[in-house]
């Protein structure tokens, strides 16, 4: 009788200390969920505040100045220095064997991520993705002199601007065409010299490893809020981008053409 009521008094005291583990590991859980999206919603709304939305910032001198290098203008660059046209996805293999063409991984520390485009498009000529490098760089230090991206917010956020066209094949682009007659029938992307951003498309990476209880389904909620943010910040985010290439093209590092069409800026890096 004394030993079952000794095992009866063990487990009680096991079953209640468990509980209160599961307790206290729930309250942290609510807790650090609470914090991550009181400190997005603090973020948002500084950034609402301190970044001109783009049709405050734009002018008509502006998007001249953007649209001041056109296809011609591009093509003359690959021409100029006799680069050679990416036919197929053999030949994009080919190059990139030979180290012509370079695959480009948008690592979680880039401004910068695919949208839309295949992995097996990915690919650029080196210099070119050094000029995307470079366009990351002056986009984060854009937002740093801002104060976004920056110690005020821990680092917890990372503003990133979307990728929507990369190396495109004479047989990608072809077909392309026969889709959208906006599509022209020689582009700079058959060289591996040129890439689209999509400016009405951006993702506000958490880098904060606050959260005391991971799950997956916390990271999928981080991810579809991340891309929510991006978008409800999108206007004012645009008028950074917009800034970013301007100066770089006054830099003489890149042309870039504005194609409201297609809410992208076409960019060709000058090597």
């Amino acid at each position: 009788m004394k030993n079952k009521k000794l095992l009866y008094l063990i487990s009680t005291f096991l079953v209640t200390m468990i509980l209160s583990f599961v307790i206290i590991k729930y309250e942290n859980y609510i807790a650090s969920v609470n914090h991550y999206f009181k400190s997005s919603e603090n973020f948002k709304k500084f950034v609402i505040q301190n970044v001109a939305i783009y049709d405050d910032y734009k002018s008509s001198e502006i998007e001249k100045e953007l649209r001041t290098y056109l296809l011609m203008d591009h093509l003359k660059i690959a021409s100029d220095h006799k680069y050679e046209q990416v036919t197929n996805i053999n030949d994009l293999l080919k190059l990139s064997n030979e180290g012509k063409l370079v695959y480009v991984d948008s690592a979680a520390n880039e401004s910068y991520y695919f949208y839309n485009v295949a992995k097996d498009l990915r690919y650029l000529k080196p210099f070119t993705k050094d000029g995307l490098e470079l366009i990351s760089q002056r986009f984060d230090k854009i937002l740093h002199e801002k104060q976004i991206n920056s110690d005020l917010h821990n680092d917890q956020f990372k503003v990133k601007f979307a990728i929507s066209s990369a190396t495109r094949p004479v047989e990608y682009q072809k077909n392309l065409r026969s889709k959208n007659e906006n599509a022209s029938l020689e582009s700079t992307h058959s060289y591996g010299i040129s890439f689209d951003i999509f400016y009405d498309e951006y993702f506000v990476s958490d880098k904060s490893d606050k959260i005391s209880f991971k799950s997956k389904e916390f990271e999928k909620i981080r991810k579809i809020h991340g891309f929510a943010l991006g978008s409800a910040l999108r206007r004012q985010l645009q008028s950074v981008l917009s800034r970013t290439l301007l100066e770089l093209q006054r830099e003489h590092k890149l042309y870039a053409i504005l194609e409201t069409n297609q809410k992208c800026y076409h960019v060709t890096i000058l090597p």
